[in-house]
This record gives structure tokens, C-alpha cells and sequence, in this order.
């Protein structure tokens, strides 16, 4: 979508926005829950200023990280908006240096706003889950009220995953800009479907080849199995890495 200069009304409302996909759980704490196409991380505010021509970010994939971990309530005088605060595995520093683009002398907490009053506090405290997420793009919105927005302008990043069509298998076509991150969106991938992968996330070693990927996931696999079960066999051997816009594997997981 193509950005364009514009003004606002005196009752607009923008703001530039982190866009977020999530592997939401189902069931949520007592609260007036954000529809899951509208979560968001907000970046800048513009309220009815004019609005400036925006910065596309520099990453090419994604900042990618776990949400649930830990709640915040906003304001914190007097609270209205329970908010997930992202624990990244990757991409932070990106995203730090792209809203210091954005408001340069504003203090930035990421957050991403999930239930508005009224809500139950004691039962989102004591609330621990564990959501894998990315960023997949920055945008321009209007607010509509009511957390109903319009997008006027967007920036998607590269997916760091896909999944795609496979007899009786699951496949995804995987991307990254060397192996680490191959393996580590393919974690996130497995993860999105079976939570049982989200800690490996945070201990991927050094790995160099698809080979090396394909044994350290199936050891994982292995491990998941014997100690709860988990409706997989295996990564399979058979594959190759193209060198696209980035790296492009094929994981062709057996079931």
C-alpha cells in the first residue's frame, strides 16, 4: 500500500503501529477482550497532528519473540487496558532503533494491548501463557473508537514462515538469512501449532548446515515425545535451501 501525505481532522485520530500475528490462546481472563485482527504494539500517536511522511524499518524479517509471560495494566493511576510485554528472541534492537526514528525523545515500553475494562486484575496476574509472535508489519491507522480501526498505510515485513499445502504431512516454507535463523523460524513455526517447542527458542545453538537444523529438531521432537507426547514423527532429510530474497527452506514435517 502506498503511503500518502495527508492532514487530519480536529476529531481524527492516527497512530503508527507494530502489526502482530499470534498464536492467541482461546480463552482469556474475564475482560472486554481486543479482537485478535486488532492487537497491536503502538509506535507513535499522532492524535489530529499533521501526518509525516514515515520511515519504512530495516529489518527485512521480522522481529520475532513470546508474549504472555508477563502483564501490565495501563494507566497505571488508574487502569483500563491489560497489555502483554513481548519477550524477544530476536529483532529488538531493530525495533528500538525504528521507533527512535519514529519520536525520538519519547520513552518506548512495547506492549501489546489484548483486554479493556472492565477486567479481572488478580485472575490476568496470576495469568502465565506462553504465545509465540511476529511482527508482520508496520502501519497507519485511523481510530474508528471502540478499538475498531482503519488502515491507511502499511509496510509488511518478509514472513519468517509460511505454511503450505503437504499430503498428510505439515510443510512450511522457512526463511532466514543464514542457518541460525532458519532454525530458529522453524521453531517458531512448530511452536505456533505445538506449544511444547516455545522454550527451545531461547537455546538454539550454533548450527551450519539444513542437516544440522533437521537433527537438532528431531532430537527436540524426540524429547517432547518421550517426556508428554506430541503428534509428530519427524523433520524430514529430504531438502534443499534456496537463495531467494533470503535463505527458503521447505520443512516437510512427517505425522
Amino acid at each position: 500500500m502506498e503511503q500518502t501525505e495527508s492532514t487530519a481532522t480536529s476529531t481524527d485520530r492516527h497512530f503508527v503501529a507494530a502489526e502482530i500475528t499470534a498464536a492467541w490462546p482461546e480463552v482469556f481472563p474475564p475482560g472486554r477482550l481486543i479482537l485478535p485482527e486488532f492487537r497491536h504494539m503502538t509506535l507513535l500517536f499522532l492524535g489530529n497532528k499533521k501526518i509525516p511522511p514515515l520511515p519504512e524499518p530495516s529489518w527485512k524479517l521480522p522481529p520475532i519473540g513470546i508474549l504472555g509471560e508477563k502483564w501490565i495494566f495501563l494507566p497505571e493511576e488508574t487502569p483500563r487496558v491489560v497489555a502483554a510485554v513481548p519477550t524477544f528472541i530476536a529483532g529488538e534492537k531493530e525495533l528500538l532503533d525504528y521507533h527512535a526514528q519514529l519520536a525520538p525523545k519519547e520513552k518506548f515500553l512495547p506492549h501489546i494491548s489484548v483486554s479493556r475494562g472492565p477486567f479481572d486484575t488478580k485472575a490476568w496476574m496470576e495469568f502465565t501463557c506462553h504465545i509465540p509472535f511476529f511482527i508482520r508489519g508496520v502501519a497507519l491507522y485511523k481510530s474508528l473508537g471502540h478499538s475498531n480501526y482503519e488502515l491507511l498505510w502499511e509496510k509488511k515485513s518478509l514472513l519468517p514462515f509460511e505454511e503450505i499445502e503437504h499430503t498428510a504431512d505439515i510443510a512450511y516454507i522457512i526463511r532466514g538469512e543464514n542457518y541460525h535463523q532458519l532454525c530458529m523460524h522453524a521453531l517458531l513455526a512448530l511452536s505456533f501449532t505445538f506449544p511444547q517447542f516455545i522454550d527451545y527458542l531461547k537455546k538454539i545453538p550454533d548450527v551450519n548446515s539444513i542437516e544440522n537444523i533437521v537433527k537438532l529438531l528431531n532430537q527436540w521432537i524426540a524429547e517432547i515425545d518421550i517426556r508428554e507426547g506430541i503428534g509428530l514423527k519427524a523433520v524430514s532429510y529430504h531438502a534443499t535451501v534456496e537463495k531467494k530474497e533470503t535463505l527458503e527452506w521447505t520443512m516437510i514435517v512427517d505425522v
